[in-house]
């Protein structure tokens, strides 16, 4: 199902005066972890600034606020009381991992709450690579039941997500697309994009995301093996994330040596600019992760011209709501004859990036600000 992008109005409730609900509203936002470069740190902070500019108050918490982002936010715990005045104070938690203590904390806390849902990875995907990771999301799942019970209210990045809140008994989910990250404003990188082209010696694949079990990263070598063998035997991947899980990372690397030797660059995580760079030299973007919430990375790789082909899981083909080319299979042939047909064929090109562009636009044009103000309003009349 796709999240409907249809301008829509929306009325104050009786309670709020006629300056709006905005002006009304003292929203602490709580997150466990505040982070740049990520992309839950991105859409916290575009919160902030969207409600603010709207004319509610806003503050961010976290359990943990990354040095670059100090004085962006203050611990939780220091979270004060409050009394209920010319504002109305509402909680606004971001559930995107475990939280190490935020949960239990904001349980206790008497003022109307908001769950904003980013979805869990579940944890059969860490299992035999990091049983710790694996333990923690265990232990966040219970958290979401745990909060389903005491709140009314919620949103969601997608309509997949939304569907995890209704199975825990969440009724009332509004669906707002996450705000999107500075990335997608940011101009290539020259050395990176000089040294990219100086590389080239066939098609060059990108996918942008975590190195983690569940982004499929192993699905990508064995395409590119594919690809090479049969097609192009100068194609090259790129892999643009942070490593993960060193059992995993090991995995990876040793069937990069095994099927695709020199032929994977794994960039790690990079600047803005950079990124850019990465976008604006690929030929297609290839997603076959097997969970995504969301996944940002497609909507910056449609902003950026690059013909996306993704397998259908999660919220991705909700996400790219009827743009690039969504598959229902990651087997390697089948992909790499899609790839194939994409990099040879100029028009199609053209075709998919039009389109692509479009529902871009679509998402970042999407009137976050006053749907979350709809929704931090019902949970203000459901406390």
């Amino acid at each position: 199902m796709s999240v409907d992008l249809r301008p829509r109005s929306w009325t104050l409730p009786r309670r709020w005066p006629r300056g709006g609900p905005a002006d009304r509203l003292d929203v602490q936002q709580m997150v466990p972890s505040l982070l740049p470069r990520d992309a839950v740190g991105n859409h916290v902070l575009a919160t902030r600034r969207g409600l603010r500019r709207a004319g509610a108050r806003s503050a961010i918490w976290a359990g943990y606020v990354h040095p670059a982002l100090r004085g962006q936010a203050r611990p939780y715990e220091e979270l004060p009381e409050f009394r209920r005045g010319d504002r109305t104070p509402v909680i606004l938690y971001e559930v995107a991992s475990w939280s190490g203590g935020v949960a239990e904390f904001l349980l206790d806390r008497p003022e109307p709450k908001l769950l904003s849902y980013h979805n869990l990875t579940p944890p059969v995907f860490f299992s035999p690579y990091e049983a710790e990771t694996a333990a923690w999301l265990r232990m966040a799942q219970t958290e979401v039941r745990r909060l389903s019970d005491h709140v009314r209210v919620a949103v969601a990045a997608s309509e997949f997500n939304a569907r995890d809140l209704r199975a825990h008994g969440v009724e009332d989910v509004h669906v707002i697309p996450p705000y999107l990250g500075p990335s997608l404003r940011a101009r290539p990188d020259p050395g990176t994009l000089r040294r990219l082209r100086a590389e080239r010696e066939g098609t060059e694949l990108l996918f942008v995301g975590r190195l983690a079990p569940n982004k499929g990263q192993l699905h990508l070598i064995r395409l590119l093996s594919v690809l090479r063998a049969a097609v192009d035997p100068g194609a090259r991947l790129l892999l643009v994330g942070a490593p993960g899980p060193p059992a995993y990372v090991l995995t990876l690397t040793r069937l990069i040596e095994r099927l695709v030797p020199g032929s994977v660059v794994l960039a790690g995580q990079v600047s803005e600019a950079e990124l850019a760079a990465y976008y604006a030299h690929a030929d297609v973007f290839v997603c076959l992760s097997e969970h995504e919430g969301f996944c940002i990375p497609l909507v910056e790789a449609m902003r950026a011209r690059v013909p996306v082909v993704a397998s259908s899981a999660g919220a991705v083909a909700e996400t790219l709501g009827g743009a690039g080319v969504v598959l229902d299979t990651r087997d390697p042939a089948a992909v790499a004859e899609v790839v194939d047909r994409i990099a040879g064929d100029p028009d199609l090109r053209a075709k998919l990036c039009a389109r692509q562009l479009q529902r871009a636009r679509e998402l970042e044009d999407f009137p976050r600000t006053p749907r979350l103000l709809e929704a931090l309003t019902a949970a203000v009349e459901a406390a």
